[in-house]
């Protein structure tokens, strides 16, 4: 039975570790550059000063609020970015299905940066978590991908949990290549197990909503379904599970409660 447990989580690790970790290979590298978005957009565009002062002044918000409002008419959701010592200009942004997208002024005088267009490190960003499909089917993609590396995790586990620690300490870089990768595999594979599953758990609980929406009317027939309360007899209040009356045997005894009933 054991073996044979592992004779199927076997073929489970490779087939859904190859499949899944061809697009991983591009999420992972992805997901590195897009830490370094801000400093990627900055190189694409030599023409945004990085010696501006980051102090805003009344002129440069109302050339914002104004460029605000220029792009809430054309039907756009548009917003500010305030300047940074990372990032030094005021920009006001809007999201064009892919990526954050704008124009950028001058934190001091408000004049327009005359910047080349160009998605720089957003691009990154938005191929680490969407592979720039949207949100539908792009994040289900991605989530069904960190789903998939979570299994694979697991079943490598339930392969090598019986000789893992034989398996581990015993690298043999000059044997036959076929047992060289393998014992490379599973060398890495356990050195970085808990940062790899950090990576896999969080980065699907994110965005699993996609794989799991919600049902609206599940709401409504759960709702129909509550069961009345009864209500309680009169003299009684509800105390820690249980029904109990108030009993003054006499004034100069003092209050003492008794068990009644169970509640149901």
């Amino acid at each position: 039975m054991r073996e044979t447990l592992r004779v199927h989580m076997g073929w489970l690790h490779s087939w859904v570790g190859f499949l899944a970790g061809l697009l991983l290979v591009l999420v992972f590298a992805s997901g590195t550059l897009a830490v370094f978005d801000t400093e990627i957009t900055q190189w694409m565009q030599p023409e945004v000063s990085l010696t501006h002062s980051t102090t805003l002044t009344p002129a440069a918000l109302q050339a914002a609020a104004q460029a605000v409002q220029a792009e809430e008419q054309k039907g756009l959701s548009a917003f500010l970015t305030l300047p940074s010592d990372r990032d030094p200009v005021l920009q006001v942004l809007h999201y064009d299905g892919y990526e954050f997208v704008g124009t950028a002024l001058e934190s001091t005088t408000g004049a327009l940066v005359p910047a080349r267009e160009t998605a720089g490190g957003q691009f990154f960003y938005n191929f680490h978590f969407s592979l720039r499909g949207g949100n539908q089917p792009g994040v289900q993609i991605v989530t069904f991908l960190g789903f998939c590396l979570l299994v694979a995790i697991g079943s490598g586990l339930v392969i090598h949990i019986k000789a893992l620690w034989p398996d581990l300490i015993l690298f043999r870089p000059f044997g036959p290549r076929p047992r060289a990768w393998l014992d490379a595999h599973l060398l890495a594979g356990v050195l970085f197990l808990p940062f790899i599953l950090f990576m896999g758990y969080t980065g699907t609980a994110i965005h699993a909503r996609v794989l799991l929406p919600a049902q609206p009317g599940l709401p409504r027939i759960m709702a129909g379904r509550t069961r009345k309360k009864k209500p309680y007899p009169r003299g009684v209040f509800y105390r820690r599970g249980h029904y109990r009356r108030l009993l003054r045997p006499s004034s100069r005894r003092p209050v003492r409660f008794c068990k009644v009933r169970m509640a149901i």
